[in-house]
């Protein structure tokens, strides 16, 4: 699917259809304290079960553009899970993984309008009509 935008009352710009991807993120959770570790490891999964989506705004530039949401959770795999064991360092830490759904990719970094595949005038005549007057 091509999108069409308009510019100005006359200019319409063509877009490619933006990629959608899945973006999958690893978390790690580190303390010095093992009942502080669980407890944050508790809190992080909990947050997952009861928030299933991410807001954030559509264009940061510009905050009137209002916001999106999208779909976020731990992976299959991704469950929290304690992976350290008591060292000299006393350091403990958490692993996890999730991922945020439905993610589209519309421009490449760095790259103005790269998407855009061709500019339109708006016609308001008809060329035909003065050929057939004449």
């Amino acid at each position: 699917m091509i999108e069409e935008q308009a510019i100005t009352a006359e200019e319409y710009v063509t877009r490619r259809t933006p990629y959608t991807v899945d973006l999958e993120f690893g978390m790690v959770g580190a303390s010095n304290h093992t009942i502080e570790l669980s407890n944050l490891a508790h809190a992080t999964t909990l947050f997952f079960r009861r928030n299933h989506t991410i807001r954030m705004l559509k264009d940061p530039a510009t905050p009137a553009d209002g916001y999106i949401e999208y779909e976020m959770d731990l992976t299959d795999d991704g469950d929290i899970r304690i992976t350290s064991v008591p060292n000299a360092s006393n350091l403990r830490t958490f692993l996890g993984r999730f991922v945020i759904r439905g993610f589209d990719l519309e421009e490449l970094a760095g790259l103005t309008d790269d998407s855009v595949i061709g500019l339109s005038h708006e016609v308001t005549e008809d060329p035909e009509a003065e050929t057939q007057a004449i």
